[in-house]
């Protein structure tokens, strides 16, 4: 049976669930650990501590403890409890952390080496601007952290303009040192290929304009950099979209003029919805989004709002470890299934009066 899910405004801003807080705990819970941490040094010397990391714990929190209260008694023992809390840590079931550029990053930041951790970001994002992006946004606490996002986001749209311009503009570099360049797509050609089923990769689309149109093949956008992505009044059998949307992505319910008195144009509808590894600087508008069967956000930022509300999920919700800047509206919205939302971050405040909608705007509304 299909569960409601209607949350009031002041609930929907989401709690932050950060990567560094991967199990509740109480006060009272983490005062023995406390205790033991603080006389590790007599209970453990350090020359012990590095050898038996296996037989301390399997909980990050605790490697990340102990490795604060080590930090100014032995630098380099402290770092290695650190990188070994890392390998703990649940975002390495879906992506490759340990042991990586980020990871080095954050471990850099723990040590208050920050000169240090920002030149891996930046070098990071030479190689692979989208998933530092978004790694960045969910795992620094660098406090230039927005600084150093916005340093991606020029980046990116001076790739753009190369790639209109026709010349070089790699986005992604494999390990193996492979560059794969952006190159740029009309909006009309763009839409005609997805229309025959043909996906897209590392294409430069100012607007892409699906609206009113039945997709009987997936559609399939691979590290994509789009302008705008619109699509109410379709019918996919299964989207999926990897890259930047430099503005918003609007699939959901519209209006002409002002809400409940104008001529709404209808969401669209899915068999299936992935945005993996997605930037939307924008909004994300789905208002009344149908999805028969599983939808996934999974390391997707949302630069504004994002819009579920009265959306219907006919399988799985999946949203972990993604981070919406601004509120994420979940009103009216139906779950036909399990929904996961560990290590989501959502900001910012739930719209408080009604909004009133054009197809590319919201105007305030006067409504009660």
């Amino acid at each position: 049976m299909t569960r409601s899910l209607t949350l009031l405004p002041a609930l929907l801003v989401l709690w932050s669930s950060s990567l560094h807080a991967q199990t509740a705990r109480t006060v009272r819970d983490l005062q023995p650990l406390a205790d033991r941490v603080a006389a590790v040094g007599e209970e453990l010397p350090p020359e012990k501590l590095a050898g038996k990391l296996d037989e301390i714990s399997d909980d990050p929190i605790t490697l990340m403890a102990i490795a604060e209260n080590l930090r100014e008694a032995d630098a380099a023992l402290a770092a290695k409890v650190f990188e070994r809390a890392l390998e703990k840590e649940e975002i390495n079931r879906y992506e490759k952390f340990a042991g990586s550029s980020y990871a080095r990053a954050v471990a850099a930041e723990a040590a208050q080496k920050f000169d240090e951790s920002r030149a891996i970001w930046r070098e990071s994002a030479q190689i692979d601007p989208l998933t530092t992006y978004i790694l960045l946004s969910r795992t620094s606490r660098d406090t230039e952290r927005d600084k150093l996002l916005a340093e991606i986001r020029t980046s990116v749209e001076g790739l753009v303009a190369a790639a209109k311009a026709g010349n070089p503009a790699p986005i992604y570099t494999t390990y193996r040192g492979k560059k794969y360049h952006l190159s740029a797509v009309g909006n009309e050609e763009a839409v005609e290929r997805l229309v025959a089923g043909e996906g897209l990769s590392y294409a430069v689309i100012d607007e892409l304009d699906l609206t009113g149109k039945v997709f009987a093949q997936p559609v399939s956008c691979s590290r994509c950099v789009v302008g705008t992505i619109k699509g109410w009044e379709s019918k996919f059998t299964a989207f999926s979209f990897r890259g930047f949307v430099l503005g918003d992505l609007h699939v959901g319910k519209a209006w002409t003029g002002e809400v409940n008195r104008s001529r709404s144009l209808p969401a669209a509808t899915f068999d299936e919805l992935l945005l993996d590894k997605a930037v939307i600087l924008g909004k994300l508008e789905m208002d009344s989004v149908e999805v028969a069967g599983a939808a996934g956000f999974p390391f997707t930022v949302v630069g504004g709002e994002a819009d579920l509300r009265n959306a219907r999920f006919g399988g799985d919700l999946d949203m972990r470890f993604s981070a919406v800047g601004g509120p994420l509206v979940l009103a009216g919205a139906q779950l036909g299934g399990p929904a996961y939302f560990g290590h989501l971050h959502a900001g910012g405040r739930a719209p408080r009066r009604r909004e009133a909608r054009s197809c590319s705007t919201r105007v305030a509304s006067t409504d009660p």
